[in-house]
């Protein structure tokens, strides 16, 4: 346990030290932005990791640690997203990708990083050039069939934030 009241594993902390990283920022940064917290991603991948793994109350105990220290007014929200994103994860699988529909994997701890959670998405390159085309977001996006060429087989799939992400795709919403 952190003196602040988060909790923490050996496995987050270096997690939390590759996005700081990643982010180009100094090992003591933070963030304080909502929309760009990539240790907030950090915590909920790591949370559904254990989730998944029958530790339902430990995992959700990590991610409201750090809810309830950087973002308190959004407790709420944020946890229930997390629960609904528990209760959609699915072993990735080419099956996953509807014959083609989905175009993009994001992830957001490395993709090939044992239970990396991803989504998958619907996009085109003119709407997300900078997705497409910044070699250092690499190792957090590809395109499916990339994914599937990999045998790391402990990546889950998000499907309800996949649904929310393709929302101007009411058709093929999972």
């Amino acid at each position: 346990m952190e003196k602040n009241g988060m909790e923490t594993t050996e496995r987050l902390e270096q997690l939390k030290l590759w996005a700081l990283k990643r982010d180009g920022k100094e090992a003591d940064a933070q963030y304080h932005d909502l929309a760009s917290d990539r240790w907030l991603q950090v915590y909920r991948n790591e949370a559904l990791n254990l989730m998944k793994a029958g530790f339902y109350n430990k995992g959700s105990a990590l991610f409201e640690s750090y809810v309830e220290v950087h973002y308190p007014h959004e407790l709420e929200k944020l946890i229930g997203k997390l629960e609904r994103s528990y209760d959609s994860l699915q072993r990735f699988s080419p099956g996953l990708l509807e014959d083609g529909f989905y175009n993009l994997v994001l992830g957001d701890i490395p993709l090939l990083m044992a239970g990396t959670i991803v989504v998958l998405l619907r996009a085109k390159e003119s709407d997300f050039p900078s997705i497409y085309n910044n070699d250092e977001d690499a190792d957090m996006r590809s395109s499916p069939n990339w994914l599937i060429q990999q045998s790391n087989n402990d990546i889950w799939v998000d499907m309800h934030q996949t649904a929310l992400n393709n929302i101007h795709y009411p058709d093929k919403i999972l």
